[in-house]
C-alpha cells in the first residue's frame, strides 16, 4: 500500500502538470454534458431506473441551495443526519 500510495503521488503530480497545460483546449459545455450523461448512465447501471427520481431530486435540492445562497455544509447536514439516524435505529 505504501509503494502504490507513493507511486500515485508522483503519477498524480505528473498528470496534473500535463492536464494543466492542456485544459484550455476542452470545450466546457461538451465536457459538462458528457459528465452529466456519464452520471445518469452510471446511476441507471448501478441502481436501475428507480434511481433517476432520487438523482433528479438531489440535483434540484443542490441547485436550489445554490440559488438561495445556503451553504452546502447545511445542506449535507440536512440530508445525512436523517440517514444516520435511520440506520442507527
Amino acid at each position: 500500500m505504501l509503494f502504490v500510495g507513493g507511486l500515485s503521488v508522483f503519477l498524480t503530480l505528473a498528470f496534473a502538470k500535463l492536464f494543466a497545460r492542456k485544459i484550455y483546449k476542452f470545450d466546457y459545455g461538451k465536457l459538462s454534458i458528457f459528465i452529466l450523461l456519464f452520471i445518469v448512465v452510471l446511476s441507471i447501471i448501478i441502481s436501475g431506473f428507480y434511481s433517476l427520481p432520487i438523482l433528479i431530486t438531489g440535483t434540484a435540492i443542490g441547485i436550489i441551495a445554490s440559488i438561495l445562497g445556503v451553504r452546502k455544509m447545511h445542506l449535507m447536514g440536512c440530508l445525512i443526519l436523517p440517514v444516520i439516524i435511520f440506520f442507527l435505529l
